[in-house]
């Protein structure tokens, strides 16, 4: 046997035990990840030490990027079963998760390192420890080509004192960092700091600026955001056409319902258009029916339309029922529950009447 097909042979033994190391990892202890990859390290180095001729090293040299290749590919698994059995699985199992993420990110995965830290975060698959999670995330955004979610976690962290002091300057300059790199999160959440001065004053055209481009980015949500700062002047000229054009162009998708509301709240009052109350009752009737998160007001919007025949035809008792779904909604303020209890109570009063025969 020539000396490549020893060296073959034994790539070829090391990444059996490689693998059957990673099999019985979780039920038996044994040399860390970080450890074996050394040693498979070591014995390459040996054996190419051993080895004289120049074209032998040169394929043994590339037997060493197969080998490393061979490496990255395990921890991207790692990485991606991590992410599902945290994200996608049935019910979800964060422990394991957990475990996947550090074997990966012991084989240098950066991603599955930021991942860890998340976990450690929030508490996924493992104790809470924030100021753990925060010290992964200043590793990762000092990395030459840094992380640019743990940037935008960092962000996070610094604004609303999680592991660390709040410091907003700071937030603001992580949050800065990672949208200059292209982190849509991060996008919006400095647009958002510049909107309410967090950081930094105000600077409304900047933050109408940062909304622009996630709208040229197809971003739905950078959209609305723009058609909101559009309708109301803030940032920029008010135009109610292009804020109508905007809130359109965001409710096509059937994946987004977060415009949907404004588009027909134009729609109904004649904002930039004419008035529609057709289309604007089967936006929000498709709306609150396909999404049943969707805001109590929007849900008051579509009772109003029952309530009061606005591009259907009147029924009260349907009024009644979305005004009920209303209150048991998020984002109600007292005004709104005091304003949908009003509705439900002339409603009751309506239907009282209807059944004497008055």
């Amino acid at each position: 046997m020539n000396p490549l097909d020893k060296q073959r042979k034994l790539i070829s033994y090391q990444r059996l035990h490689f693998m059957q190391h990673l099999n019985r990892r979780r039920n038996t202890a044994g040399p860390s990840l970080d450890s074996l990859a050394l040693s498979m390290v070591d014995s390459l180095g040996e054996t190419i030490s051993s080895m004289s001729s120049a074209n032998t090293s040169q394929n043994m040299s590339a037997t060493i990027i197969d080998s490393q290749d061979s490496l990255d590919k395990q921890a991207e698994s790692l990485y991606q079963q991590g992410h599902f059995f945290l994200h996608f699985a049935t019910p979800r199992k964060p422990e394991l998760a957990f475990t996947k993420f550090t074997a990966a990110s012991e084989l240098g995965s950066l991603a599955a390192k930021h991942q860890q830290a998340y976990c450690l975060q929030h508490g996924f698959g493992v104790e809470k420890n924030e100021r753990h999670a925060v010290s992964i995330y200043l590793n990762l955004s000092a990395e030459p080509k840094p992380m640019v979610a743990s940037l935008n976690q960092l962000g996070i962290c610094y604004h609303l004192g999680v592991g660390v002091e709040v410091d907003e300057e700071r937030a603001l300059n992580y949050y800065k960092r990672a949208a200059e790199l292209g982190n849509r999160d991060a996008m919006f959440n400095y647009a958002y700091c510049l909107r309410h001065g967090i950081g930094a004053q105000r600077d409304n055209e900047k933050a109408y600026s940062i909304y622009v481009q996630l709208a040229e980015l197809g971003d739905l949500q950078g959209m609305k955001l723009a058609g909101n700062c559009k309708a109301g002047g803030l940032g920029t000229t008010a135009s109610n056409e292009e804020a109508l054009a905007l809130f359109k162009n965001a409710s096509e998708s059937d994946i987004y319902w977060g415009a949907k509301p404004q588009y027909a709240l134009f729609l109904l009052n004649g904002i930039g258009t004419e008035p529609d109350h057709a289309k604007a009752f089967q936006i929000l009737y498709e709306t609150c029916t396909r999404w049943p998160c969707v805001s109590g007001t929007t849900k008051i919007l579509l009772g109003r339309c029952y309530h009061f025949g606005v591009g259907v035809e009147q029924d009260l008792e349907t009024a009644s029922y979305w005004y009920e779904r209303a209150l048991r909604s998020y984002g109600m303020s007292m005004p709104l529950v005091e304003e949908c209890e009003f509705l439900i109570k002339d409603v009751q009063e309506k239907l009282a009447s209807t059944r004497k025969g008055y």
